[in-house]
């Protein structure tokens, strides 16, 4: 049985565990505000849901954006993921941009 090289274009365990630890503090993050929001179970519930797709989706917009990433999981680098995942659709759209300028 030969050993298979690891596949160079997907992520690294580094940027997995930052994703998953991310999620992880963004659903506390998505509890508390849901928490405070609304009258009823219903609201909250909605408030909730709906903040941790939003960070889920994040992370997983990042974890792709960083795919090449080799670097460690820092408590640093873990918290830039969790404001990062809040925030994706900026971070997005300056790869997109990036990635335009380099075409040219």
């Amino acid at each position: 049985m030969s050993l298979q090289r690891p596949n160079p274009s997907g992520p690294s365990l580094g940027a997995l565990l930052s994703a998953v630890l991310s999620v992880l503090l963004s659903l506390i993050v998505a509890a508390l505000i849901g928490s405070r929001v609304g009258d009823d179970y219903q609201t909250r519930a909605l408030v909730y849901v709906s903040l941790l797709l939003w960070s889920v989706v994040g992370a997983g917009v990042l974890l792709y954006l960083t795919r090449r990433s080799t670097s460690r999981p820092t408590l640093k680098r873990i918290l830039l993921w969790t404001v990062s995942s809040w925030l994706w659709p900026l971070m997005a759209a300056a790869a997109a941009v990036q990635k335009k300028t380099e075409k040219e």
